[in-house]
């Protein structure tokens, strides 16, 4: 299983959408030299949980592209 799979099943959606919020605002407050790809604070639909996990899995690749983390 992927790892989007695994965290679809195991989170619940306001759960990753409060992470997806709380990491937002983080990484707003970093110095990059690139800005983070628009992404919206907020989803809805049928398919809401599988967009925040998409959401949050976007934020940690642009931060792994910068190499702000380990």
């Amino acid at each position: 299983m992927q790892l989007r799979g695994v965290i679809v099943e195991f989170y619940s959606v306001d759960t990753l959408s409060e992470a997806k919020v709380r990491l937002l605002s983080d990484v707003d407050t970093m110095q990059l030299t690139r800005k983070l790809p628009y992404i919206p604070h907020q989803r809805s639909g049928a398919a809401r949980l599988e967009l925040e996990a998409d959401d949050l899995l976007s934020v940690f690749m642009f931060l792994d592209d910068m190499k702000v983390i380990d």
